[in-house]
């Protein structure tokens, strides 16, 4: 998960290649269950086993590039978010554990 613009969040499904990581968009905001009924009419919450990372995957992004070539240019304009590095770029990776979840890649 990635914060963007202070308090909203984006979800990514990350593979490894040999020469790549390719980053899926898979989720948008995600918010936590609340007792206000206003709250709970955006669909924020995710459903499912939470300890399981599948349960984290929106079908419609996986829709959005379905028969679509990863490394192709269709890719990355399929989902602005999208993204791909190339291992070749990398030159140090950080992991911060006080930050639960955030990890430092630096390119």
């Amino acid at each position: 998960m990635e914060y963007y613009w202070l308090i909203l969040n984006r979800t990514f499904l990350v593979l490894i290649t040999d020469d790549q990581l390719i980053g899926i968009k898979v989720h948008g905001l995600i918010g936590t269950d609340s007792s206000d009924p206003l709250v709970n009419l955006l669909p924020l919450t995710v459903d499912g086993n939470l300890q399981n990372p599948y349960s984290y995957i929106n079908a419609k992004y996986i829709e959005g590039i379905k028969g679509i070539d990863l490394r192709s240019h269709d890719f990355l304009e399929a989902n602005h978010s999208n993204f791909r590095i190339n291992k070749s770029d990398i030159v140090e990776t950080a992991y911060d554990k006080k930050k639960a979840g955030d990890g430092i890649l630096s390119a």
